[in-house]
């Protein structure tokens, strides 16, 4: 599944933004805080499906560690996350417009869904009959997040507002049976934001893990590693005298640390094309990957036409192009 369209509005770094007909590929370019804002909106916007997505996304925007409370039975959306470091949502927040009303962050996406989801939509269109038609034709899902925050930023509480199948409208605070496995079923698939954390562990669980497609990500991960662009050598996971791992690459293992700070970056887009899973795939700094710009782009290019791959789009962030998106700061 993928972005096919995406509004938003509420964020102090950028003004109303609305972007149709998106592709695979997305460049971002202009306004560096704009472009920031924006990679902030994807973030909010697809975080609040599972609590595993929403700390990741905690921890992409600066919140620091934070609480979680939900009814998980009925709905897979938390009610309010507590937020340690509350002056990092007053710096992303647009003012509200009338005195005393909470923060507002609204995004809206269409989003064309992938056969799996389909699949299941048309499962469930035998108990849900107003389904069948909206299925026809690849109809993508029209949906709209919403985030509140209270005046000191302490509390946010993210919220459905609505979506619709074509003519099938779901109502805020009415989630029917067919859409609440969707909703579920988006939990650690949609988003990855580079840079990031680099899972040393996840690396080192998919080296040794019994299932055989986490095995051949790796495999994947270490000869795309050893090849153009990026050009380190196969990739070893190595235990340091002191327990800790660390990445090697070669029979001299070479520490990564050793090979500069692009080859710290390659390895982290690498994993997150290869490892995550994540369907799409946000750069925030892409040209500073390799000195061969052209080649590193063609191999990411790849990644998201490739049979079997998990990518279905990317988004690089302060790459420019004719027909690159040109967010804009919020005028003060």
């Amino acid at each position: 599944m993928y972005i096919h369209s995406i509004a938003v509005s509420g964020l102090q770094g950028l003004d109303r933004f609305q972007a149709d007909d998106l592709g695979r590929l997305v460049r971002v370019a202009g306004d560096a805080r704009a472009r920031t804002a924006l990679a902030d909106a994807l973030t909010l916007a697809l975080c609040p499906f599972s609590i595993e997505d929403t700390h990741a996304a905690a921890v992409a925007l600066g919140w620091g560690e934070v609480e979680i409370e939900g009814d998980w039975k009925s709905s897979p959306i938390p009610d309010t996350v507590t937020i340690a470091r509350p002056h990092t949502v007053l710096r992303l927040v647009a003012p509200p417009t009338r005195r005393n009303q909470p923060f507002q962050v609204r995004v809206d996406l269409s989003i064309a869904l992938d056969p799996p989801q389909l699949e299941s939509l048309r499962q469930a269109a035998i108990r849900e009959p107003r389904l069948g038609p909206a299925l026809v034709g690849g109809t993508p899902l029209e949906m709209s997040v919403g985030w509140l925050f209270t005046l000191d930023g302490r509390v946010g509480s993210p919220s459905l507002l609505g979506a619709r199948l074509s003519d099938v409208v779901v109502r805020p605070g009415e989630l029917p049976d067919w859409f609440t496995p969707l909703l579920r079923g988006l939990k650690a698939r949609m988003l990855r934001r580079w840079p990031g954390d680099m899972d040393l562990q996840g690396l080192a669980d998919a080296d040794r893990s019994a299932d055989p497609e986490r095995r051949a990500a790796m495999r994947a991960l270490s000869a795309d590693l050893s090849r153009a662009p990026f050009r380190l050598g196969h990739l070893s996971l190595v235990q340091l005298e002191d327990g800790e791992l660390d990445l090697a690459f070669d029979d001299a293992l070479i520490p990564l640390r050793a090979l500069g700070p692009e080859a710290h970056e390659a390895v982290g887009v690498a994993s997150a094309v290869h490892l995550h899973r994540s369907e799409i795939l946000a750069l925030e700094a892409p040209l500073a990957l390799a000195s061969n710009r052209g080649a590193w782009l063609r191999w990411l290019t790849r990644q998201v036409e490739a049979e079997g791959s998990p990518l279905e789009q990317l988004w690089l962030f302060g790459a420019d192009g004719p027909d690159a998106l040109r967010p804009r700061r919020r005028k003060r």
